[in-house]
Formats: structure tokens, C-alpha cells, sequence
């Protein structure tokens, strides 16, 4: 293995790793949310895009989780651009389940979240996404740990 290929998968070892540390606090404050968030009033006349605007300046749990989201979305993209100079097939593939999983839940976190809360069908497909997206980075830290093929 040449040096630019070892800093390659470093890199992408740092970025699963930062990525994990942020879905550990995603969960952490997915949990606080659910447990702790008011109820939304559906009664108000607001438009969805007005309704999430409420919904993330007064309860700022929610914006840090949205923030935090869209963060992990870019360390995800970057995550599958970077396997690709790799060349190694089976960790382009996680990488883009990885990139999947990570679409699927913020996609159904918003739409969760335009729904005023209340859709459980949609915090299922986030938790499911959520696992997923877990499962892929630790099997593509499993792949990055072993010895690359010849």
C-alpha cells in the first residue's frame, strides 16, 4: 500500500470516527426530544415551512439536532466521495449505504417534524436509518482495520 493510500483510509477513519461521536450526541439529544419536547400545537394556522420555523427557535433541542443532522449528512457525502479514490469495492459499497441510511433518516426526520410530531411510522424510519447508519460505520471501520488486498 502506497502513503497516499494509507492517508486516504486514515482520513476516512477520522471522519467514521468524528461521524459516530456525532450520532452518539444526535441520539442523545433525539432522546431528550422525545421525552422532554412539548406537545405542538396543531391548532395554529401556520404553514409547515412556519411551523418548523417555530418549532427550532423556541426549542433550540430541536435546531442543535437539526444542525447536528445536516453535519453528519456532509461528513457522509464526504465519507463516500472519499471511498471512491480507494478502489476498494466493498468499502465504496458501505459507504454508500451509508450515505443512504444517513438520506433516509434526515429526509423522514424533517417531513417527522413537518408532521407536528406526531407521525410514528416516520420516528420508526428515523431509528431504523439511525442503525443502519451505525451498522455501516462500524462495518466500514472493521474494513478499514484489516489488511487491504493485493
Amino acid at each position: 500500500m502506497t502513503a497516499v493510500n494509507r492517508i486516504k483510509i486514515k482520513f476516512i477513519g477520522w471522519a467514521l470516527m468524528f461521524q459516530v461521536f456525532l450520532l452518539v450526541i444526535q441520539f442523545i439529544l433525539g432522546m431528550l426530544i422525545n421525552l422532554f419536547a412539548p406537545t405542538m400545537n396543531t391548532s395554529l394556522p401556520l404553514t409547515p415551512m412556519g411551523f418548523m420555523m417555530m418549532a427550532a427557535f423556541s426549542l433550540p433541542d430541536i435546531m442543535a439536532h437539526m444542525v447536528i443532522g445536516i453535519i453528519i449528512g456532509i461528513i457522509s457525502v464526504i465519507i463516500v466521495a472519499s471511498s471512491f479514490f480507494t478502489g476498494r469495492y466493498s468499502l465504496i459499497a458501505l459507504a454508500f449505504a451509508n450515505g443512504l441510511m444517513t438520506l433516509i433518516s434526515g429526509v423522514s426526520g424533517i417531513y417527522f417534524l413537518l408532521g407536528y410530531m406526531q407521525n410514528n411510522y416516520l420516528s420508526l424510519i428515523m431509528a431504523i436509518g439511525f442503525i443502519g447508519v451505525i451498522s455501516t460505520d462500524f462495518g466500514m471501520i472493521h474494513l478499514l482495520s484489516r489488511a487491504p488486498p493485493n
